[in-house]
């Protein structure tokens, strides 16, 4: 399968998340900042995440006794390796 970013001409902050409601699965292309908030991403096309070890903002519902609301969850993905003498 293969999975595709879509480049953006200037850079996205996490914290401009939602202004793109199209898209549902991002990936933070610069985690340099303290503040998650300022790191960059980038929006992509995919319906499932990579196995590429990267953190990924996915389009999720937040749902509580009395209300229901759109937000991103936070998902790290971390491929590990392990050798078996």
């Amino acid at each position: 399968m293969l999975f595709v970013r879509l480049k953006r001409q200037t850079p996205m902050r996490l914290k401009d998340i939602f202004s793109d409601n199209k898209t549902r699965v991002f990936v933070v292309t610069n985690q340099a900042e303290v503040d998650e908030l300022n790191w960059t991403i980038e929006p992509t096309d995919f319906d499932l995440l990579s196995e590429e070890d990267n953190i990924y903002y996915v389009k999720a519902i937040q749902v509580s006794a009395d209300n229901t609301s759109d937000c991103y969850t936070q998902i790290e993905v971390i491929c590990l390796i392990f050798l078996i003498d």
